[in-house]
């Protein structure tokens, strides 16, 4: 396509108006790019099955069950999986990685030959990107110890070829050889796909091709790739197919492409893309993704899942109708009266598992890490409603700085922290705005209310009556768009300091 101010001696003025013309009068479809179906409507089609944020799923039937992981960032335990019969009811059964060794993004769960593999990129403590694989007899675990793969890119997806070949295919279009136990690279890279060529007018973050997962059926193999950069313009984001005789092509574009998408800001889920497609049985299939909520990028890339039907020509697109409904995020609460922590709670950075934290007689108890909030050694879960309520009660040693928070990173976060004889509140890391005197060594309860991005926090020193602080916070800009690293605001725990700091439950509520 040429854009039509290219080439044209005018004034910046002139450009300006002929661009923006451009912009409101630009169909949605241009040529080659346009479709022999109707655009369906997105929302109708398009159900939320994980509401918070658990980004880059990844799918498995297997038996009468399905399987899922997705991206668990730095967060300690790593790659959790989920089990469901219905795909709107998960429930969270394990969790793949006890160690930390970066951010675990990407990954890619297949059963094959009677184990169970799953292939991930991690961006080590380092900033390096790199490619690992673990494996297990059993889905529960235990599960391997993550095997370095040398291999270029990201987002790894399997395929196994109708010889019984293995290979991996990674970012922007290239394909490696696997050896038969799945564990090695066993060749050159060799480049194979260039991608869909995305309108130019079209407003994306990147071309950025990603995501590859592959299926076989009816003669053909099929690519999904990810495009057009995974958050940014609401419309970046997006889902196009291929398919081939052969796993190294050539490969001919879907005329459906792209297969899902946001096509402007007024649809419910923004940045939808990283798709998977699979039969859930009877020959029904689904496409299952991520995306943000309109307005909402606080809470993250969320999963979703589209019905899709295949045409006369052997090409998949979003079907007109869906049966599923919208999962229902729900509340909790943790007593730490049980031998583990909830499946939901993570550490962030830690080490491992097992190392400073102890359930003892009803109580966490948090060792101090590090000297201050951002050195990033606290207990998260994702929120997953616009409102909602978070209530602690602790008490600290004196050398110790501890309390509740809202979290997106070392910089933007907000809450209270209790020292020796003061409770006071966070405000992007600083934790001695308004301080307020309390006799050393007293219990104190602490409650932080999210009512649709704007923050209130309140303490108590006997559970009954609460105090509010003077300072609320808006928080809508935390987001990946905003400092990057493709988190979300998340809720937790916190210690840093010398000894220890005692909590005696964590409540989560929706408002």
């Amino acid at each position: 396509m040429i854009h039509p101010t290219r080439n044209m001696k005018t004034s910046p003025l002139c450009n300006s108006l002929a661009f923006l013309l451009l912009i409101l009068t630009a169909p949605v479809f241009a040529g080659d790019s346009q479709p022999d179906y109707p655009v369906r409507d997105a929302d109708k089609v398009s159900r939320i099955v994980m509401p918070g944020n658990y980004p880059d799923p990844t799918i498995l039937k297997h038996g009468d069950k399905f399987y899922l992981t997705h991206n668990s960032d730095d967060n300690v335990p790593g790659l959790p999986i989920w089990e469901s019969t219905d795909l709107v009811n998960w429930k969270r059964i394990t969790n793949v990685l006890q160690k930390h060794i970066g951010a675990a993004w990407a990954p890619e769960i297949i059963h094959h030959n009677d184990e169970f593999f799953i292939y991930f990129t991690v961006m080590s403590p380092e900033r390096v990107l790199e490619n690992y694989v673990v494996k297990s007899k059993d889905i529960m675990g235990p599960w391997s110890e993550p095997l370095f793969m040398d291999v270029a890119g990201i987002d790894p997806g399997h395929i196994v070829d109708q010889e019984g070949n293995r290979y991996i295919y990674m970012s922007k279009g290239w394909i490696y050889d696997l050896s038969p136990d799945g564990l090695h690279i066993m060749s050159e890279g060799r480049k194979v796909y260039e991608g869909w060529e995305i309108p130019e007018y079209w407003l994306i973050e990147c071309f950025c091709g990603e995501s590859p997962k592959l299926i076989y059926k009816d003669g053909y193999y099929h690519l999904l790739t990810a495009q057009g950069g995974t958050a940014g313009p609401a419309t970046s984001h997006m889902v196009v197919a291929a398919r081939s005789k052969n796993v190294d092509g050539p490969w001919e574009n879907s005329p459906h492409n792209p297969i899902i998408k946001t096509w402007n800001k007024s649809e419910r889920l923004w940045s939808k893309g990283h798709g998977t497609i699979f039969d859930a049985g009877d020959d029904e299939w689904y496409m299952i993704y991520h995306g943000y909520e309109k307005n909402f990028l606080t809470l993250g890339r969320q999963v979703a899942i589209a019905p899709m039907i295949w045409d006369d020509e052997g090409w998949f697109h979003v079907a007109d109708e869906m049966e599923l409904e919208d999962a229902v995020a729900v509340d909790w609460r943790d007593e730490f009266d049980g031998p583990e922590l909830l499946p939901n709670l993570a550490f962030l950075s830690r080490a491992d598992v097992e190392s400073g934290y102890e359930l003892k007689k009803g109580q966490l108890i948090l060792e101090g890490v590090g000297e201050k909030i951002s050195d990033e050694s606290v207990l998260l879960s994702n929120a997953e409603h616009r409102s909602y309520q978070v209530e602690t009660k602790l008490q600290v040693d004196a050398g110790v700085t501890a309390g509740l928070v809202v979290y997106y990173d070392g910089v933007a976060n907000g809450g209270m922290a209790v020292k020796k004889d003061t409770v006071s509140q966070i405000v992007k890391t600083n934790d001695s705005r308004s301080p307020q005197k309390i006799k050393e060594g007293s219990e104190v309860w602490l409650r932080i209310q999210n009512l649709e991005q704007d923050i209130a926090m309140f303490y108590s020193l006997d559970g009954e009556s609460w105090e509010k602080f003077d300072f609320g916070m808006e928080v809508s800009g935390w987001h990946h768009n905003s400092f990057g690293r493709f988190r979300s605001l998340r809720i937790g725990l916190f210690a840093y300091g010398e000894g220890h700091a005692v909590f005696d439950y964590l409540d989560y509520r929706s408002l």
